[in-house]
């Protein structure tokens, strides 16, 4: 077996990612990449985001590509980070985005709400936005 306990994408690339680290706030293409279960995620810190988070979190003043008219949430990706290692995970049923590959839980800190999949291959930060 590989008898390794991570997921094999590493988390150096993509800044410290821990309680208090510091991380990357930049666009799709400024992160680094890897793919799993048939997916390519953007490595931040420690975790996984999809593009759909990536876009979700895009700093002012970028556009989204697909709604050029809208932009991203401006969520610093630490905040997303922070409101998961913060506060308890709530099973969710609910389909958002890709494919499932694991169970999905929702975060729920201040007025910031993430959806992280406990994947085979590591967490998966799906959706991240405040309410």
């Amino acid at each position: 077996g590989d008898g390794g306990s991570g997921s094999g994408s590493g988390g150096g690339a993509g800044g410290a990612g821990g309680p208090g680290g510091r991380v990357l706030w930049g666009l799709w293409s400024d992160h680094p990449h890897t793919q799993n279960g048939g997916q390519t995620h953007a490595v931040v810190g420690q975790y996984l985001f999809t593009k759909h988070a990536v876009d979700a979190c895009r700093p002012p003043p970028w556009a989204l590509p697909d709604r050029p008219t809208q932009v991203g949430r401006a969520l610093p990706p630490s905040m997303v980070i922070d409101a998961i290692h913060n506060s308890p995970g709530v099973r969710s049923d609910r389909a958002w985005g890709p494919t499932q590959q694991g169970d999905r839980f929702l975060h729920k800190a201040g007025d910031v709400q993430v959806v992280v999949e406990h994947a085979p291959y590591g967490n998966v930060v799906i959706t991240a936005g405040r309410r």
